[in-house]
């Protein structure tokens, strides 16, 4: 009984440590477009996406003058670039890089060098050509958004002997989203015909530790699937109906809206190179074909959001943002507790609290089976010798001592596995509560109390110089591994004594080792659900 409980123990952190390797990166796969249709879409365009990727390359090789339009709003302050009207910068007020004074506030852009920004127009497969980097004349270069209630207007326009292009920008001051109209009005006699792509570019790999992944992301055909750049062969086409794509961090989207419902095309791209271990990757949304007739406009109007995996916020933006948010395999039961943990802190206003008390509501409703876990371990460690009795009157007789031993079972009523499943079942709670402490963003930079000022990182009181390695000090892991240590202290034993001595002392080191580098806010659960266990056992020791 006692090596089954190890081994159900052992197993439940192989889990947890197997699924943020091999699992936590990957989400829900929708099925993309087989390669012959690719093949087609490129017949159809000519060389239009080879022109795409090539431009994805070279743009910033023939930069234009560097006059860029400033946007101010109050939730964010953005920085145009004249060509192509990309965004270069796109800094969220509210969120800050770090909790010292005077950080610099997010930039959900960053430096992607040698690859175009985001948020340019191409026409490949179109019947008339147009420069890699478009150069708009724009009607202002500065605009300020002044309140909630506020719009402003950029009108960017690009002429040529056949046709006039503009791109209209709106600004909200109330949301982290922008519209974006483009207009294309055939001045020749003849027809036009366009096909209108919408780039986004961004990088992919793990910013800064592999609990931060940065990843293409998209819902299509109602189904949200996450691009990751090291898993394409350099390009992979999607083919359905695009609601939304872009690009995702831990805590953070950045995301293309078109405005039509139907079904499109979207091209996924990604360079050789790597810039510091990132990958740039670019997605292109491709519309049907239009004929545009001499003297007429044809007009296309996408909307982009910028902004935080807040469930309010993408709530209030509409188009199924919310779907962004999003747990892996435990979705299922990880959006409920999220829901729960929310809910909790509109009354606490603190979320180390709010996890204190989500930790104990989880642990009062599994209380009954974990009820049962330990007393049918109390109940194995009573019938112990008699057990060991059996195994010596019967060892050389596997058969009999089987039987023997199923019928003291039956005789006691006790089920021997009674102590395993119950700490099995529990494993995929714990998953779910994992994914929501290390993804959630209202525990970004959100402090408990003295030292822990942020519950998404691991909590710190110093750093140790040792033999020139850099070793945080960190005080949460440490608690763990005490708790841990009494919780094995009461933990039922059925075998052999030295073998349970030694499982003493190792688990509580594995699991701080394990826990050493985690965010405070998960320690913090770990070490609160070790409390709440050592109450229950020591009541079960009491009590039987």
């Amino acid at each position: 009984m006692e090596k089954r409980t190890l081994v159900a123990i052992v197993l439940s952190f192989l889990v947890l440590v197997g699924y943020q390797y091999f699992f936590a990166p990957k989400q829900q796969k929708a099925t993309s477009a087989p390669q012959q249709p690719a093949v087609q879409q490129k017949q159809q365009t000519g060389q239009g996406i080879e022109q795409n990727v090539q431009s994805f390359y070279t743009t910033h090789q023939h930069t234009l003058p560097e006059a860029v339009i400033h946007v101010q709003a109050p939730f964010y302050a953005a920085v145009l670039t004249p060509g192509n009207v990309a965004i270069k910068h796109w800094d969220l007020k509210d969120y800050k890089t770090a909790l010292a004074p005077g950080s610099p506030s997010v930039d959900l852009i960053g430096d992607i060098k040698g690859v175009v920004y985001p948020m340019w127009e191409s026409f490949d497969g179109s019947s008339f050509t147009m420069p890699s980097t478009i150069p708009y004349t724009c009607s202002a270069l500065a605009v300020t958004v002044p309140s909630a209630r506020a719009t402003k207007t950029i009108v960017c326009s690009y002429t040529t002997h056949s046709l006039v292009l503009k791109k209209i920008l709106t600004f909200y001051g109330n949301s982290y989203t922008a519209t974006v109209s483009i207009e294309l009005t055939n001045v020749s006699g003849t027809p036009l015909t366009e096909r209108l792509g919408i780039n986004w570019s961004g990088l992919s790999g793990e910013l800064g530790s592999r609990y931060d992944i940065a990843d293409g992301i998209m819902l299509i055909n109602n189904s949200r699937d996450t691009i990751d750049a090291k898993s394409l062969n350099l390009s992979k086409s999607y083919d359905g109906l695009i609601q939304w794509f872009g690009t995702e961090s831990r805590y953070f989207i950045q995301t293309v809206i078109p405005g039509e419902a139907e079904p499109a095309h979207l091209h996924a791209t990604r360079t050789e190179s790597t810039q510091h271990g990132l990958i740039p990757l670019l997605l292109t949304y491709i519309y049907n074909p239009k004929t545009v007739k001499p003297g007429d406009t044809s007009a296309t109007t996408y909307t982009v959001f910028l902004g935080p995996k807040d469930m309010n916020v993408l709530n209030a933006a509409g188009h199924n943002l919310n779907r962004a948010i999003y747990f892996g395999w435990s979705d299922i039961i990880a959006k409920p507790i999220f829901y729960v943990l929310r809910f909790i802190d509109q009354f606490v206003h603190n979320y180390g609290w709010s996890i204190v008390l989500l930790t104990i509501l989880i642990r009062i409703i599994l209380f009954p089976l974990g009820q049962i876990g330990f007393k049918s371990m109390r109940q194995m460690q009573k019938l112990a010798p008699k057990i060991n009795e059996l195994k010596e009157k019967y060892k050389d007789d596997k058969e009999r001592q089987y039987r023997e031993m199923t019928n003291l079972y039956r005789t006691y009523k006790i089920n021997p596995l009674g102590g395993c499943l119950p700490i099995l079942l529990q494993i995929p709670i714990f998953i779910a509560l994992y994914e929501v402490l290390l993804s959630a963003i209202e525990l970004r930079q959100s402090p408990f109390i003295w030292w822990i000022k942020d519950l998404a990182v691991p909590d710190s009181i110093g750093t140790l110089h040792l033999m020139g390695f850099q070793i945080g000090l960190h005080v949460l892991p440490l608690v763990m591994g005490v708790t841990m240590f009494f919780q094995q202290m009461l933990m039922p034993t059925t075998g052999d004594q030295t073998q349970a001595k030694i499982l003493l002392w190792v688990m509580p080191i594995m699991l701080t080792v394990l826990f050493w580098g985690f965010p405070a806010g998960l320690v913090l659960y770990w070490t609160v659900n070790n409390v709440f266990s050592i109450g229950q056992q020591y009541y079960i020791l009491k009590k039987y």
